[in-house]
């Protein structure tokens, strides 16, 4: 099984970071990218049988407008810390169609934990994170 980490850049432009460990933590592999088919393409090999994607970018967008609870939560508990969180939301274009994590992973088949749970989809997923 690989466990594969995302630090998915907010723009399209800013540089992706994606890393790939084993079962026992040994680092496989580790890149930067750009480009949504850049990150694609260095991902499919690593994602086509079991595996767990842990993103750091929002996975689950559907609030029209402002803070979705968890951001709201996150920040009001760890922002004094430099540790809040950006909005997501529908109203934001890049959050158009589920926002890029969504998209990427729909990409590569992985079942999205919270919207698919208890689905018969193969035992790959992807989750988000938060530091």
């Amino acid at each position: 099984m690989h466990f594969v980490g995302v630090d998915l850049a907010w723009g399209l432009k800013g540089i992706t970071g994606l890393a790939v460990v084993d079962s026992a933590g040994r680092l496989l592999a580790a890149t930067e990218r750009r480009t949504d088919e850049e990150i694609l393409d260095w991902l499919r090999p690593w994602t086509v049988g079991p595996c767990l994607v842990a993103m750091d970018a929002p996975l689950v967008v559907r609030n029209a407008s402002g803070n979705r609870p968890c951001e709201s939560l996150v920040t009001k508990y760890f922002g004094k810390y430099n540790a809040g969180c950006h909005s997501s939301s529908l109203a934001l274009p890049h959050f158009a169609g589920g926002g890029r994590a969504y998209r990427l992973a729909l990409e590569l088949g992985l079942r999205v934990d919270s919207i698919e749970r208890g689905s018969s989809a193969r035992p790959s997923r992807s989750i988000r994170i938060r530091r």
